[in-house]
């Protein structure tokens, strides 16, 4: 901006940063961004508008600026450790909206060494017991961050926390994590039914690689997450046996192959299959619910 001379054409700027990872949040970056312009350009308003896609800081973007409660929970990590997860509510004319963010209970940050071993026990159980609990105040929509998770178990954790039993052979509880999807057998719906009546439940991501395949969450995030050559192949394995069993089980067939559905670790097939999500691009949600266009 230094670089400008004169008197500038345009009297607005919008600032709208994703955050800068690991150094900045959304709302820091704009802060120092419609700084600088003022600093260079004085009498040109900035409009900050803070954006985020599905993975860290999705929350604290959708509600920053808003009238919001924030509810914090304990839940099940990655390893099944206690963590401490936040779910965000919003008010509308329309009702409640909770706000969810997977990396928040079941993110790689949460794994101080990422491993073969921890690539192939991580669960997505934890993101399961928030939408458990978001969905006991019955919103009008749930809306799910899915960005930054150590899980490749195609959401089979969320969905035993939701109350669905995945059973092996002898009909016992699949272990967590993507290596256990390898025993699955058979998958009983909850008794009650899934429970998502008059409930929209909206997966944000912004990547478009479907579950299987060269191009599928195995593949491709796995070894972000530390697993190995053959670590890749049984968790690809995995979620190939759990595509079978959801189509015969659920008669829900044909999603694997659709652009997102591989998304963290697989989470947004199991959201699809499990709970009737619709998967969106986490930076147009973000910007529509910001006002971007506005």
């Amino acid at each position: 901006m230094g670089g400008i001379q004169g008197p500038v054409a345009f009297r607005r700027v919008v600032v709208a940063p994703n955050a800068y990872k690991g150094t900045l949040s959304a709302r820091a970056a704009s802060l120092a961004i419609s700084t600088g312009v003022g600093r260079a350009w004085p009498g040109v308003a900035c409009a900050e508008v803070p954006l985020a896609d599905g993975g860290d800081g999705f929350l604290a973007t959708l509600v920053d600026g808003r009238e919001h409660e924030i509810v914090v929970l304990e839940v099940s990590g990655p390893l099944l450790e206690p963590v401490r997860a936040e779910v965000g509510w919003l008010s509308s004319s329309d009702g409640l909206t909770a706000v969810l963010e997977l990396a928040g209970s079941d993110g790689l940050m949460l794994l101080p060494r990422p491993s073969p071993e921890t690539a192939r026990r991580a669960s997505t159980r934890g993101l399961g017991e928030l939408l458990r609990m978001a969905g006991g105040r019955q919103p009008a929509r749930i809306l799910v961050g899915l960005g930054g998770s150590a899980s490749t178990d195609g959401g089979a954790g969320l969905a035993g926390a939701l109350g669905y039993r995945l059973l092996d052979r002898r009909g016992v509880p699949i272990p967590e994590g993507g290596l256990g999807l390898l025993e699955i057998d058979r998958i009983e719906p909850p008794a009650d039914g899934p429970g998502w009546s008059g409930i929209e439940i909206v997966a944000a991501c912004d990547v478009e690689n479907p579950l299987l395949g060269p191009a599928g969450a195995a593949a491709v995030f796995a070894p972000q997450k530390g697993a190995d050559e053959g670590t890749v192949a049984l968790l690809e394995q995995g979620l190939a046996r759990l595509v079978e069993v959801v189509a015969r089980d659920l008669g829900v067939s044909g999603r694997e192959g659709e652009p997102g559905m591989g998304a963290a670790g697989g989470a947004a097939f199991g959201l699809a299959c499990f709970c009737q999500a619709q998967l969106t691009s986490g930076v147009g949600l973000v910007a529509a619910v910001a006002g971007l266009d506005r």
